[in-house]
């Protein structure tokens, strides 16, 4: 029998709103307080209605904004943080071992995004294919990985006649969805490596989410990748590739 191998890549593009980033001043805190901005000044104090709301301060120096190139600076206790920013990271492509076009096989491959926004609410982030199927040729696809409940599969499972693809994320902040009780998926707090698994689509799935800003370090969310052929299912012999697209969004 003729061995017949096709050769996997998945290609990425990563979106994000991205704005100039900007150094906020210390933050002082303990346990119960935080104290976000501190000033010297004579005096102020709150007047409300039952419709409005004023803060005033007197006596403030040297408020307003000052800014540069790459970096910006609102002085004064009055001044608002209006401004946000969201980051993401761009990987290289993931090139993945080939597999057998007639016996069948597997192949696991992963990427990694960084996500870094000083948002007060946190960020979100979410995958999505750029085609249906995801992982084709010139000649041939694999299936949209396809999940046997309403979870994602604890197990990467594919029959022996079907070749299949699908995605599994970990990390710090994935969502509850994708982790696990090392059972089941959508339990628990553990991150179980290669576990949790589910398909590609050409819709936003979210994967990973915090409500807290996260500068300046930012937080790291893996997409890990499988590739499996049945030894009952035949494949055209090519190169296959996929184009996958990772979004950032602010809260």
């Amino acid at each position: 029998m003729t061995d017949v191998s096709k050769s996997l890549m998945i290609s990425f593009f990563a979106c994000c709103l991205i704005m100039p980033a900007i150094v906020i001043g210390q933050v002082r805190e303990s346990a119960n307080y935080k104290i976000e901005r501190d000033s010297l000044n004579t005096g102020g104090s709150l007047g409300e209605s039952g419709n409005y709301k004023v803060e005033d301060t007197i006596g403030e120096v040297a408020t307003g904004r000052s800014e540069s190139t790459n970096y910006k600076v609102d002085s004064g206790f009055q001044q608002k943080l209006e401004d946000s920013f969201i980051a993401i990271s761009t990987p290289s492509n993931v090139n993945m071992n080939s597999i057998n076009g007639l016996t069948g096989g597997s192949s696991t491959s992963s990427a990694q995004w960084t996500v870094t926004t000083n948002n007060n609410a946190g960020y979100s982030l979410s995958i999505k294919s750029g085609s249906n199927p995801t992982l084709t040729s010139a000649l041939d696809y694999l299936d949209d990985y396809t999940i046997s409940g309403v979870n994602p599969d604890y197990d990467f499972s594919v029959p022996s006649d079907k070749a299949e693809f699908g995605f599994s994320p970990s990390g710090s902040n994935i969502i509850t969805k994708f982790k696990d009780n090392g059972i089941s998926c959508n339990v628990n707090q553990n991150d179980t490596l290669y576990k949790c698994w589910e398909g590609l689509t050409t819709t936003d799935t979210n994967v990973a989410q915090s409500n807290i800003p996260n500068t300046p370090a930012g937080s790291v969310t893996t997409i890990h990748f499988r590739a499996e052929s049945g030894s009952n299912k035949i494949l055209t012999a090519g190169n296959y590739s996929a184009t996958i697209t990772m979004t950032a969004i602010a809260l």
